[in-house]
């Protein structure tokens, strides 16, 4: 019976990005559900942050034997990289949960809250163990996949003997991750689809953890036993996670029948004010995700980051307004934020009814890395007399950082219409190595750029079409497909174009072409992408984005409004490009994009009709 193989070359890069996803998307929804709730912006932050940090280390420490318990009370780094508990993660971050929203006086409200983040979020995660070969199942003879050489199941299966030293791929194993991950999909409909039934704060919460642990005990039929961090003992037919879920069963359902019966209404939410007390306890979270990430990998500290980064900003504004004279603070925004500040082209705030047109500036700030390789395999051509000759293989490494700095000023129109003018400019960094791929290889040296340009731009956007157009004046490098000696061209000038069909508030494509912030060179001057609008009833609705260009094969951003004023906008992309694939003689392609920009409206003010 033929099997579905899984054998790829970078699957720990597949296994991050699903992972970072999975994170983005809890995210998202907390903030979204937030705002939707109206929670007290400061204090539903720091709970998000510690739920994530106490999440990410609780996963990470259960895996942690004698001898690494040792390691870390003497503050030395781990001679091995140890798994991940999931329900350690759930231990740890639970009960921190539970006494953050007491420190903070947030009221029970805010569990459910987090109905359909467990679920989802395990729903994304498992396709990236699925990718990976982590968390993989027991054998099968019916319908399975297989995975390569250096995978876990491979290399369990190879342990114990059951594959020769000649094998290309392990047993056939059910895919169990992925009857997780459509179990979790099954188990956030049906939490949302109870919403309205279960009247009393927090059943939601308990609800959607009883129908993960449902999940989770009728995957563990199918799932190997060495595929656990730890070793996982069984008693009487079922493995010690299965009565430990049967447990969270029994007692989330008795939680459960017993709020209902006590529900008397939802309290009223007080606006909790600002106090000091929330910077001390958010330094003091700081400082246990800084000591603590000594033993973490990078995608678990750049989860984390995507929560601590903005609540230190949202934090830094209360302590600025708590702190300054309100007739001042225009002046002292001036100077702290000429520092350190760059542009980006965002999405413009939509208007929501003709009487509430407002004009409006952004100032942003952000930066970007990324790594972009170009392989050419050997070749052998023979000329006209028949003699062969070898031309040996090259590969391009290529490395860039990149920044900018600018404003732009938003005119609203009309309803859902806008025109947005602005002026930014870039600086960076551009290195490329080349390597011949000869016998022994040989260095074809490294060559490093200065990059830097200006890009004045115009947009338009109505409520189904967007359009822009601008410029890039400077000196700066595009990574291009006809490599011979360099797979890098300088240029002095590049046009901009934008165009986007579909409502920011619902579902929408995009073409771009030198458009992407925090810069498009060398790598990202081409990409397109379906978006989804986070909220159809905001003015600020948010998004998220999935697509390809020219710098990787897929990527995802978000535009996440924090408060009235602030948004964040995380962009990562893995793998190697399609497009500059198809139109090169690159026989091998892989890239990796990162940026985080952040946006600051400020001078909203009314436009007469």
């Amino acid at each position: 019976m033929e099997h579905l193989v899984i054998d790829l070359p970078h699957a720990t890069e597949f296994y991050a990005l699903f992972y970072t996803l999975a994170f983005l998307t809890s995210f998202i929804i907390l903030i979204v559900e937030g705002r939707r709730r109206k929670f007290p912006t400061l204090p539903w932050l720091i709970v998000i942050g510690t739920g994530f940090v106490f999440f990410v280390f609780g996963c990470r420490i259960a895996t942690f034997s004698l001898s690494e318990w040792q390691a870390i009370l003497d503050y030395r780094p781990l001679e091995r990289e140890t798994g991940l508990i999931m329900l350690g993660g759930l231990l740890f971050s639970v009960p921190a949960i539970f006494v953050t929203r007491r420190l903070v006086h947030l009221d029970g409200s805010i569990l459910n809250a987090y109905a359909l983040v467990l679920p989802l979020g395990m729903c994304i995660q498992r396709i990236g163990c699925f990718l990976n070969g982590c968390c993989f199942g027991s054998t099968t003879s019916g319908w399975g996949v297989q995975y390569g050489p250096g995978t876990s199941p491979f290399q369990h299966h190879f342990v114990d003997g059951f594959l020769s030293s000649t094998a290309l791929h392990s047993l056939s194993v059910h895919p169990v991750q992925l009857y997780e991950s459509l179990g979790c999909l099954l188990a956030a409909l049906f939490v949302y689809g109870s919403r309205k039934k279960l009247r009393s704060n927090g059943s939601l919460f308990y609800l959607s953890g009883l129908t993960y642990y449902a999940v989770r005990f009728i995957t563990e039929f199918f799932r190997d036993p060495s595929a656990h961090a730890l070793p996982v003992p069984s008693v009487w037919g079922l493995n010690a996670i299965q009565w430990f879920m049967l447990v969270l069963i029994f007692f989330s359902a008795i939680i459960i029948l017993r709020k209902e019966q006590e529900h008397s209404g939802t309290p009223e939410k007080e606006t909790t004010p600002f106090t000091f007390r929330y910077a001390m306890y958010f330094l003091f979270l700081c400082v246990v995700f800084f000591f603590s990430s000594k033993w973490l990998r990078a995608t678990e500290i750049l989860v984390v980051c995507l929560v601590l980064f903005p609540t230190a900003l949202y934090l830094g504004t209360k302590v600025f307004t708590s702190l300054t004279i309100p007739r001042l603070r225009i002046a002292s925004l001036t100077l702290i934020f000429l520092s350190f500040v760059l542009m980006s082209q965002t999405y413009p705030e939509q208007a929501t009814s003709d009487s509430t047109l407002i004009s409006y500036n952004t100032i942003s700030i952000g930066g970007l890395y990324g790594q972009q390789n170009f392989k050419i395999d050997q070749t052998t051509t023979t000329d006209c007399g028949g003699v062969p000759t070898i031309i040996p293989g090259r590969q391009y490494d290529n490395t860039y950082t990149t920044g900018a700095l600018g404003f732009s000023r938003t005119i609203q129109k009309a309803r859902g219409k806008s025109f947005t003018f602005g002026l930014s400019g870039f600086i960076g960094e551009h290195k490329e190595s080349l390597t011949v791929n000869s016998s022994p290889p040989l260095s074809g040296g490294t060559q490093q750029y200065e990059i830097f340009g200006l890009n004045p731009y115009i947009q338009s956007d109505g409520r189904i079409v967007g359009f822009g157009v601008g410029a890039h004046f400077g000196d700066f490098t595009i990574l291009e497909g006809d490599a011979d000696t360099s797979s890098v061209k300088t240029i002095n000038a590049y046009p901009q174009f934008y165009f986007r069909i579909g409502m920011l508030n619902n579902v929408f494509g995009e073409l771009t072409l030198a458009r992407n912030f925090p810069g498009s060179f060398p790598g990202n001057y081409f990409q397109t992408n379906i978006g989804f609008g986070l909220n159809k009833n905001n003015a600020n609705p948010g998004a998220i984005k999935f697509g390809t260009s020219t710098a990787t094969a897929f990527f995802a951003s978000s535009y996440i409004p924090i408060g009235n004023q602030f948004i964040m906008e995380p962009y990562l992309g893995f793998g190697g490009s399609f497009l500059v694939k198809s139109m090169s003689d690159y026989d091998k392609t892989t890239g990796f994009v990162g940026s985080l920009n952040l946006h600051y409206k400020f001078s909203k003010k009314p436009r007469p009709r």
